[in-house]
C-alpha cells in the first residue's frame, strides 16, 4: 500500500515537474518587465499554431486642447512587414486629420466625427517607418481629448515558437494593452527618466510653472505645441499663430521623453526675465520655453535650429538693411543681449524668412540693427560741381545768342520755294 501511494506521488511529481519545464501554450513573455518609453521590448512564446499569431496593441493618450484645437505626434511608427491594420478613434472631437510623411506630409483621411467621435482605419501599409500626426477641431468646451490607437500585425511561429522586438518610442508612457494569440497582458510603460534642473536662464526655459511675462500681463500672444523624443533623432514643431513670428524649431534629442512640451510666447514689451532691452529697433520680444524641468539642457537638445519671418512693410518703414536684422539671445548669467548666428532665406509674399542656430532657449528679441545708407551714383557730378560749371545766359553775348545755328539754313529754303513753284508753273502750262 505504502509502495503504491509512494509510484502514485513520484507520478504526479514527474507529471508537475514536465507541466512546469514544458511552456504552455498560448502564453508569452515580455523583456524588460518594466519597460520605458523608446525601449525595446521582446515578446515571445510557445503555440500550437502553424504559420503565424495575430499581434494586437491599444494605448489611449489624452491630448490637451490648446485654442480650440487639438494634436497628437505620434512620432516615427515603425510599420512591421506582413498583413497589418491600424485604426485610431479620437473623442470629445469636431474632426480628425491624419497626416502621414512619406516624402512629404500627406493627409491620409479627414473623417468628421458624429456624436464627437471620429474614427479611422487603413490596412495593409508597406513595411517601414511613418512620422504620423493626428490633428484636428476640439468640441465646444473640451480641455482635452481622448486618442485610442489599435495596431494589428502577425508574428511568425517556427517549430511552435515565436519572437518579435519592437519600440516602445510610439506608445505613450502609461498602461497599454498587448494582446497575442487571443491572451492579453496590460503593461506599464514608464516616462523616460530625466534629471532635474532649473527653468530659465542660459541653460533654456523649462515649461513648469506659470511664466513670469504671464504673471506681468506682458504676453500678448501664445503657442503650444508637444511632440515625442527619441533619443538621436530629430524632434520637429511647427507654429501658425498669426501673431507669432516663429515658424518652426527642430533639434536632435538626446533622450526619450514621451512627452516634450514647447510654448512661445509673443510679449509686449522686453521679457520680464531680461533686466534691459536689447540695441536697435525690435520687431518682437519673445519667450521660447521648452521642455519640462530638467529637459532643456544642452546635452539634450543638440543642432538646435529655428525659423522666423518679419513682416517686409516693417523693414521698410524702419530703413532697415533685411540682411542686417539679428536675432538676439538673453544671458541672464552675463545680463547681455547677444546675436545668435542667422541668415536670410528669402524674401516672399510680403515676408523675410530667416534661419536661425540657438546654443539655448530663453528670452529672445527680433531687432533691426542697421539702416540702410542712402545709394551714390557713381560717375554723377555733384550739386556743387554743377553750380561750378553753370553759365548763365545773361553771360552770354547778344551775338552768341542771336546768331543762327546755320546761316545757309535761310538760303536753302528759299531756293526750295522758287523752284517748287516753277516746277508747278511749268506743269500746267505743258497740260494747254
Amino acid at each position: 500500500m505504502t509502495k503504491k501511494i509512494f509510484q502514485s506521488g513520484l507520478l504526479f511529481f514527474a507529471v508537475l515537474l514536465i507541466c512546469l519545464l514544458v511552456p504552455i501554450a498560448g502564453a508569452f513573455e515580455v523583456s524588460p518587465s518594466s519597460p520605458s518609453v523608446g525601449d525595446k521590448i521582446t515578446v515571445s512564446g510557445y503555440t500550437d499554431k502553424a504559420g503565424s499569431v495575430p499581434a494586437k496593441v491599444v494605448f489611449t493618450s489624452v491630448v490637451p486642447v490648446n485654442d480650440g484645437t487639438y494634436l497628437y505626434d505620434a512620432g516615427k511608427v515603425e510599420i512591421p512587414e506582413g498583413p497589418n491594420s491600424f485604426h485610431v478613434k479620437a473623442v470629445g472631437v469636431d474632426d480628425l486629420e491624419v497626416k502621414v510623411k512619406f516624402v512629404l506630409w500627406v493627409t491620409a483621411a479627414h473623417p468628421q466625427a458624429t456624436d464627437g467621435v471620429a474614427s479611422y482605419s487603413m490596412s495593409g501599409v508597406p513595411e517601414g517607418t511613418y512620422p504620423i500626426k493626428l490633428r484636428g477641431q476640439a468640441q465646444s468646451g473640451e480641455k482635452s481629448v481622448d486618442i485610442t490607437i489599435t495596431a494589428s500585425s502577425s508574428i511568425d511561429v517556427e517549430d511552435g515558437y515565436y519572437e518579435y522586438s519592437y519600440s516602445t518610442s510610439s506608445i505613450p508612457a502609461g498602461d497599454f494593452t498587448l494582446t497575442i494569440d487571443g491572451e492579453s497582458k496590460t503593461i506599464n510603460l514608464a516616462g523616460a527618466s530625466t534629471s532635474s534642473g532649473s527653468s530659465g536662464g542660459s541653460s533654456g526655459g523649462g515649461s513648469i510653472g506659470i511664466s513670469p511675462d504671464v504673471a506681468a500681463n506682458n504676453v500678448v500672444a501664445s503657442e503650444h505645441a508637444n511632440s515625442r523624443a527619441v533619443s538621436g533623432m530629430p524632434v520637429e514643431f511647427n507654429f501658425k499663430e498669426p501673431q507669432n513670428p516663429i515658424t518652426y524649431i527642430d533639434f536632435t534629442s538626446g533622450i526619450t521623453s514621451s512627452d516634450v512640451p514647447v510654448t512661445i510666447e509673443i510679449l509686449e514689451h522686453t521679457s520680464a526675465s531680461a533686466s534691459k532691452p536689447p540695441e536697435g529697433i525690435v520687431y518682437k520680444n519673445i519667450n521660447i520655453w521648452m521642455g519640462y524641468t530638467g529637459f532643456s539642457r544642452p546635452e539634450n537638445i543638440i543642432d538646435a535650429s529655428l525659423k522666423f519671418k518679419v513682416a517686409s512693410s516693417w523693414i521698410e518703414d524702419n530703413n532697415l538693411d533685411p540682411e542686417k536684422l539679428a536675432f538676439m539671445h538673453y544671458d541672464e548669467t552675463s545680463n547681455v543681449w547677444e546675436p545668435v548666428s542667422t541668415e536670410l532665406i528669402e524674401i516672399l509674399d510680403g515676408y523675410a524668412y530667416y534661419q536661425s542656430s540657438p546654443e539655448c532657449f530663453s528670452p529672445f528679441a527680433i531687432v533691426g540693427t542697421e539702416e540702410l545708407k542712402p545709394q551714390v551714383v557713381e560717375g554723377l557730378p555733384s550739386e556743387d560741381d554743377v553750380n561750378e560749371n553753370h553759365t548763365s545766359v545773361d553771360d552770354v553775348p547778344n551775338s552768341v545768342i542771336n546768331e543762327p545755328k546755320n546761316p545757309n539754313f535761310g538760303k536753302s529754303l528759299l531756293f526750295i520755294v522758287v523752284a517748287s513753284m516753277l516746277g508747278m508753273f511749268l506743269f500746267f502750262k505743258l497740260r494747254k
